[in-house]
């Protein structure tokens, strides 16, 4: 598509200053967000291969403990997750309480903090969890 875009601008400005297919091209509004221009995040996140090896160190602990204290430490070693890489760590977490206490704790280093209760909500069984969870986001950062 870029290629595309790149010879109408060079048969455009070749032929005419003022085509009106290059203002068409220039006005253009597309609704996908690409890698490049994130929209709505508060910070650029991890990116997939730092994330996959700090993922592979977590699930590689034997115990929760170790897992819950890993994910802490991957985390603010990775400065700024996704929801969804929140969530993944999450899932490497037995107990809900734990997994709640993580939640908390990586909330602050969400790059996407509009998707955190949708996509971290589903982990949790108990009802009392999704209302903490809902107030660290309605309390915000």
């Amino acid at each position: 598509m870029r290629i595309f875009k790149c010879l109408i601008l060079i048969i455009c400005i070749s032929t005419l200053p003022s085509c009106q297919i290059l203002k068409d091209l220039i006005n253009e509004k597309t609704d996908i967000p690409t890698q490049s221009e994130p929209r709505d995040l508060v910070c650029t996140p991890a990116n997939n291969t730092d994330f996959n090896n700090s993922h592979e160190m977590i699930k590689d602990k034997r115990f929760d403990d170790d897992r819950i204290k890993s994910a802490r430490r991957e985390t603010k070693y990775l400065k700024c997750l996704t929801s969804e890489q929140i969530r993944i760590f999450a899932q490497l977490i037995t107990f809900e309480d734990d997994r709640l206490s993580y939640a908390k704790f990586a909330y602050d280093h969400c790059a996407d903090p509009k998707n955190y209760y949708s996509t971290m909500k589903p982990l949790f069984r108990f009802e009392d969890s999704k209302i903490e969870l809902e107030k660290l986001v309605r309390r915000g950062r």
